[in-house]
């Protein structure tokens, strides 16, 4: 814990109990001069100084020294480009992942929510990249290699509009998770692999 978080939470309690800081000192039975320093975070109290200060606070030790973590704020509209980022895919497959993850690793610590939306964003455009990258390898490969192709047992438009459709079914997965975090509900994408927990 940070000597200025533990000296702030000192001073917000004594004037929060309408003390001075020679009255802590009296009651607490340390000097003037060692309150003023734990306020100003010069010193940071331990064993029994802390347990004078927690008693005369009419706080638990464990209280007092609680790390407080600062609220997040939410930023919706970044949310949601990050959704939209992932449009991205369009130009080349990987850049779904790639430029959502940028989104992440430069904002992922100043907003809140950013970590579970990239990770839903990233675990499906994933996935859609694996199902892409077998579906053409199993094609280049059957083409090239002249083994028995399983996809060509499949109807010949079923074969032709699979990619046109795959891509379809990412934009429209995109776009409707854009709209749903825009508006605060829950996210719906599937099939994704659960690869970023």
């Amino acid at each position: 814990m940070k000597n200025q978080d533990l000296s702030n939470q000192i001073k917000n309690l004594r004037i929060a109990k309408g003390y001075s800081q020679d009255y802590l000192a009296t009651q607490t039975q340390l000097s003037l001069r060692t309150i003023q320093r734990i306020e100003s975070g010069e010193t940071e109290p331990r064993g029994d100084t802390l347990q004078r200060l927690a008693s005369s606070l009419g706080v638990e030790v464990s209280e007092l020294t609680a790390t407080f973590q600062p609220q997040l704020p939410v930023d919706s509209s970044y949310l949601t480009m990050i959704h939209l980022s992932a449009l991205s895919f369009i130009v080349f497959p990987l850049l779904g992942v790639l430029v959502p993850y940028f989104m992440w690793v430069t904002k992922g610590k100043q907003i809140a929510e950013v970590n579970s939306t990239v990770k839903r964003v990233l675990n499906f455009q994933i996935t859609w990249c694996i199902i892409f990258i077998v579906y053409n390898a199993i094609m280049i490969g059957g083409a090239i290699f002249h083994f028995v192709n399983p996809l060509l047992f499949l109807p010949d438009l079923v074969v032709f509009f699979f990619i046109p459709a795959m891509y379809a079914y990412n934009i429209l997965f995109i776009c409707v998770n854009a709209v749903r975090e825009h508006y605060k509900k829950s996210l719906f994408y599937q099939p994704a692999l659960p690869l970023l927990r």
